[in-house]
């Protein structure tokens, strides 16, 4: 009886510790945090160039936050999406996330030969807004409210078309 318990106790054990590794990792799902509606979280973010993004870089404009990862397919799919809108549409307000460096995220938009506004180092970000599936919208109206936020590529395609249009 005290080996079953044990055994037991000890697979309880593995079990919540792959879940509390697991569950603030982007790419795992679970939902934003933001409401839409709601107040947009401030963020701090660096790109290659060390421009320094926060929200007011949008200057009172409606702005979309796309989260990515240059690891991630779906993310990658969407990356000359994003950078022909912003040669299209250079009065689009956006800029794509990733938590990795900021060298790293250069280096991959140079070697795909993407143009566009792409930050790295942004594990704060990703908190605030409750990143946990790449990738992942989010719509800020020029109130700074949270216009529309959603997870996988049909929610990047749909916070650039709000913004567009």
């Amino acid at each position: 009886m005290i080996e079953r318990i044990r055994s037991w106790l000890g697979w309880a054990l593995v079990i919540g510790l792959v879940a509390w590794m697991v569950a603030g990792r982007p790419g795992c799902g679970g939902g934003l945090r933001v409401e839409d509606g709601g107040p947009a979280p401030p963020f701090a973010v660096t790109d290659s160039s060390g421009r320094e993004w926060t929200p007011e870089s949008f200057a009172g404009r409606p702005y979309a936050l796309v989260f990515f990862a240059t690891w991630c397919r779906s993310c990658r799919d969407d990356l000359p999406m994003l950078s022909r809108t912003a040669a299209e549409r250079p009065d689009a307000a956006f800029l794509a996330i990733s938590d990795e460096a900021p060298a790293t995220i250069g280096a991959y938009l140079s070697r795909a030969r993407l143009s566009l506004p792409a930050a790295g180092q942004g594990q704060g970000a990703f908190h605030s807004y409750g990143v946990r599936a790449l990738p992942s919208a989010v719509l800020v109206g020029a109130d700074g409210l949270v216009a529309y936020s959603g997870e996988g590529p049909s929610a990047v395609e749909k916070a650039i078309r709000m913004l567009v249009r």
